[in-house]
This record gives structure tokens, C-alpha cells and sequence, in this order.
């Protein structure tokens, strides 16, 4: 068994036990979630975007789509009625934590904001439409807990957008949006050669990947997903040839700033 597979096994073991031990308040007390909206109504012809937040008590984390060496996911479930749907959930990049034992998550610390991009079709006009998202994760620090939310929300229909208004909740998805994946930028490379991933940005000072597992195997050396010049090589096990596509987050990191960006390019064949 891989020692990254173990570590996960052993943490999901051990979380349940922990999980056992606390109540549903005693996760609520690490984790708040909340959900609300951008606006303050749907409307056809646009989109409508919801805000998930999780609040995270200082010292503790959940996890990215990809936990790392160990971890659980944080999942997010939308119950929707007909004619309403959701092109996909939007994710902030997440953070890279090294533990002193050398493993690495991939987590967030003090808030996750999720932004989730609603459609409506115009039958809803002038109805109000009944939303639920159900959001579970796993918050850690020195033990791991499981949490869960089931969220409602119902927001009317108008039948222009111009009819809608901005909520509370408008300056915090405005800086979300900030720190969500971008295309590369001009000039940046991904490819591979043999089972090497080479990745490349012009003038970067610092590259970071982070990898979406593929249907079957994705890097095994989580420490050396990153550099400090403008290229970057990960070896992928011959395992990843069975997947189709392999998919990441490029954290590029320049004079001032460090931006992020998706990649997704075929898996390596023989």
C-alpha cells in the first residue's frame, strides 16, 4: 500500500474516532457555515451567484478539492429545482501546508468562500425559488472532526437583472473572485515529456502546483510541487497514463503578486 494511501486510511480511522467523541457542537464551534447571495434575486439571461462561507476557527483548516497527503475533501451538494442550474461551483486556490513530519495539505485557514453561479429559466419569473446546499468537510489541528451543513435559501425571480440588487455579501464575492483559477497567461508553458509535467512562466519568480488527481494516479512527492524560479517538473507515476486528462492549479508568483491559474492537457501515453 502507498505510504500517502496509508496516511489517509489511518487519518479517516482516527477522525471517525474523534468524530465520535464530539458533538454537532463541538464541530458547529470550529466551523460556522453560512450561505447567502450576491444579489437579492435571480433573474434569467445572467447569472446569479450564491456565497457559501465557511468561517474557520484560528489554528484550524479544511480542505481543497485535492487534500494532499492526507485529509478528506470538502464536498459540496446543491439540490436545485427544475429549471435552475449551476454551470459548476467555483473554488479560491487554496493554501499549501507542510506539516514537520514533511506531509502536505492542501487546505484553507480562517475562511473558505465558495461561489456558486446560478442560472434560472424564465418560467421562474415571478416565483421565488427554493435553493439547499448541503456542505461537509473535515477541520484539523492536532485532531481531525468531521462537520456538515444543510443550508436553505429562497430568492424571487425577477425578469431583467436590472431589477436586482446588490447584498452585503457583493464585497465579498468581488474579492473572492480575485483569487479564483485564471487561464495561463501569454506565454506560460504545460507539457509533458515521458511522465514529466514541465511547467514554465515568463519571469516568475516561484512556481507551485497543485494537482487534481486523475482517474488513476497523481504525484506521490507532494514536496516537490514547487520552485523558485520560472520552471517546474513533477513526476507522475506510469499510473496517470490510464487517465484521460490531467488537471491542476499553476501558482505563479511574481515581483508583487502571485496569481493562479488552471491547467488541464492529455495524460502522457507510452
Amino acid at each position: 500500500m502507498r505510504p500517502r494511501l496509508f496516511v489517509s486510511i489511518l487519518l479517516l480511522v482516527l477522525t471517525l474516532g474523534a468524530s465520535t467523541l464530539a458533538n454537532a457542537d463541538d464541530a458547529q464551534k470550529r466551523v460556522k457555515a453560512t450561505l447567502g447571495s450576491e444579489h437579492d434575486a435571480l433573474a434569467p439571461a445572467t447569472r446569479t451567484t450564491l456565497v457559501l462561507r465557511l468561517a474557520i476557527k484560528p489554528g484550524w483548516h479544511v480542505y481543497w478539492q485535492n487534500p494532499g497527503d492526507s485529509g478528506v475533501p470538502t464536498q459540496v451538494t446543491l439540490t436545485l429545482p427544475k429549471g435552475v442550474t449551476c454551470p459548476g461551483v467555483r473554488w479560491p486556490a487554496p493554501k499549501r501546508l507542510t506539516h514537520e513530519d514533511g506531509s502536505v495539505d492542501f487546505a484553507y485557514e480562517g475562511q473558505l468562500v465558495l461561489l456558486i453561479p446560478l442560472e434560472v429559466e424564465p418560467k421562474w419569473v415571478g416565483k421565488t425559488v427554493p435553493l439547499k446546499v448541503n456542505v461537509n468537510w473535515l477541520v484539523c489541528k492536532e485532531i481531525c472532526i468531521a462537520g456538515e451543513a444543510s443550508l436553505d435559501l429562497t430568492l424571487p425571480v425577477w425578469a431583467t437583472p436590472s431589477e436586482r440588487k446588490l447584498t452585503k455579501l457583493a464585497p465579498l464575492a468581488k474579492a473572492t473572485r480575485r483569487r479564483l483559477p485564471r487561464p495561463l497567461p501569454k506565454g506560460a508553458r504545460a507539457s509533458f515529456r515521458g511522465l514529466t509535467l514541465n511547467l514554465s512562466a515568463p519571469d516568475a519568480r516561484g512556481l507551485t502546483w497543485f494537482p487534481l488527481v486523475p482517474e488513476a494516479e497523481g504525484p506521490t512527492n507532494l514536496n516537490r510541487l514547487t520552485s523558485t524560479s520560472a520552471r517546474l517538473a513533477v513526476t507522475y507515476p506510469a499510473g496517470v497514463r490510464q487517465s484521460k486528462r490531467v488537471r491542476g492549479l499553476l501558482a505563479i508568483r511574481g515581483k508583487t503578486l502571485t496569481t493562479y491559474h488552471w491547467v488541464e492537457l492529455p495524460s502522457p501515453k507510452p
